[in-house]
């Protein structure tokens, strides 16, 4: 459960600040963490005070959709958070994919969920 919150912390405190001040409205959310997504779409957690505080951000006038993906099909994502990159410092828009995941990016086109 520790490592659903912490995902959830930072869901709600980077991920969706950032959505919703650069525009984005109908936001897509892939969590590898299984624990995470029951704590955002079920109702049996509307008491804790961080499902509390992220149901409240959701009500804004946008979509957001959160499923659980394998942490296989989640290698991207995982790269990069793994990158020398400072991902708390803001957004960042690439024009060409880093050097250190075109390998992933070639075997997600051609083999989706394959192992490394």
């Amino acid at each position: 459960m520790d490592e659903a919150c912490s995902w959830l912390d930072y869901f709600k405190h980077e991920g969706l600040r950032l959505a919703w001040e650069n525009g984005y409205r109908h936001v897509y959310l892939q969590f590898d963490c299984l624990e995470a997504v029951p704590l955002v779409n079920d109702d049996h957690y509307a008491n804790c005070s961080l499902v509390q505080s992220i149901n409240h951000i959701r009500e804004r006038q946008w979509t957001i959709r959160v499923e659980w993906i394998p942490r296989e099909a989640n290698r991207i994502v995982d790269a990069l958070a793994h990158s020398q990159i400072d991902i708390l410092a803001g957004m960042y828009v690439y024009t060409e994919p880093l050097v250190s995941i075109l390998d992933l990016l070639n075997r997600d086109c051609y083999a989706p969920y394959m192992r490394a």
